[in-house]
């Protein structure tokens, strides 16, 4: 004996009703899943479309009066292929400083004078202190930048500083062997001994 009318049409309304909750249901995923795709297309554009800029920096102190002075070079894709590099070179004297120290102040010093949130930065350094900072952020905020005799690190107020400015900035660090012969330096070396010659040149006239 077949169902009531009435029945039969309670149950043909339940499962319209299901039918069109899954179909809502999926169109909403649907749609978030294609939100999601677009933003991460447009970010990969963004990414793609970033003016990259090139940062070289060195530093050379005399740990006799702990006297230093940091250069850098701050340039774009063009002028990384001209010969006007020099014409870029900024120097800065800094006072009880170390060898160390001296390297991350003038990283510091450079980055805080460059318009540099929308670029992507390619930061040149010798430094292997600067290089391998990243890679030691997680054991220096886990032990609050103490020491094993539980006391404040060196320089600690400058590695919080660095680590600020790497979540805020697009940065990628290259290290650069120091003092090639002449015959094996590339282009990348060349001006690095822009920035390298500045510093020292600078703390030289400073002393005599």
């Amino acid at each position: 004996m077949p169902p009531p009318l009435s029945l039969m049409v309670v149950i043909e309304y339940c499962v319209y009703s299901l039918i069109l909750m899954r179909i809502e249901a999926f169109l909403v995923f649907a749609s978030t899943r294609a939100s999601l795709a677009l933003l991460r297309i447009s970010d990969m554009y963004l990414d793609i479309n970033k003016p990259i800029f090139y940062l070289f920096t060195d530093a050379s102190v005399n740990p006799k009066n702990n006297i230093g002075y940091g250069a850098y070079i701050f340039i774009n894709r063009d002028q990384l292929q001209s010969s006007t590099q020099m014409h870029h070179v900024k120097t800065k004297k800094f006072e009880n400083t170390s060898s160390t120290k001296l390297e991350l102040e003038t990283l510091l010093w450079a980055l805080g004078e460059i318009d540099s949130a929308d670029y992507k930065i390619i930061i040149y350094t010798d430094c292997q202190n600067i290089i391998g900072l990243n890679d030691r952020r997680a054991r220096l905020e886990n032990n609050n930048y103490m020491s094993n005799t539980n006391k404040l690190i060196k320089n600690h107020e400058l590695y919080k500083e660095f680590y600020r400015m790497s979540d805020i900035l697009d940065c990628e660090f290259v290290k650069v062997k120091g003092h090639k012969k002449k015959e094996k330096k590339d282009e990348i070396d060349r001006i690095f001994t822009l920035v390298d010659k500045a510093s020292r040149t600078a703390l030289r006239s400073a002393l005599f």
